[in-house]
């Protein structure tokens, strides 16, 4: 995090990390990403709940600003907003090895096993078993051209690299 003109700003993060959860799910987060997190990030599923994302407090005001406007009387809005809670936790600090421990259900959710990549996702990081992820990278790279006409057409992103 940083403050740029006065206005607080979200580093990037960018870049794949390949790491490895130990016996009690904790693993270090790569020491890149963990001084752009700051202190008093969340931990959450991501939004296609395959992974696990790590977000800055400036990004998780903004998820969380969305929730709380969601009326408690739309339970369709209410059983989502319940499962983006109950798959979350604050993190405050690392223990002295820079180790987070990420909780057992979230885990299970994100598919983790021992080895896990820390992937930066530009104003966030996920974590991703790396199993997993070499799986979603081949489906990805194999319709590349379908991605690219997709971004383009919905976010006008074909000069973007």
């Amino acid at each position: 995090m940083g403050i740029k003109g006065g206005v607080i700003t979200v580093e990037d993060f960018v870049g794949t990390f390949d790491h490895s959860l130990d016996n009690k799910g904790r693993t270090i987060i790569p020491s890149t990403f963990r001084e752009r997190l700051g202190t008093g990030f969340t931990a959450a599923m991501n939004s296609e709940w395959k992974a696990i994302a790590l977000y800055p407090a400036v990004k998780w005001g903004a998820i969380r600003d969305k929730l709380s406007r969601m009326r408690d009387t739309d339970p369709v809005a209410m059983a989502y907003k319940r499962m983006v809670s109950a798959y979350a936790m604050h993190v405050d600090e690392l223990d002295a090895q820079g180790r987070v421990l990420l909780p057992k259900a979230m885990r299970e959710k994100a598919g983790l096993t021992q080895r896990i990549l820390f992937i930066g996702m530009g104003d966030y990081v996920e974590v991703w078993d790396a199993e997993r992820y070499a799986a979603h990278e081949t489906e990805s790279l194999a319709r590349m051209d379908d991605l690219i006409a997709y971004v383009d057409e919905k976010y006008n992103a074909r000069d973007m690299l």
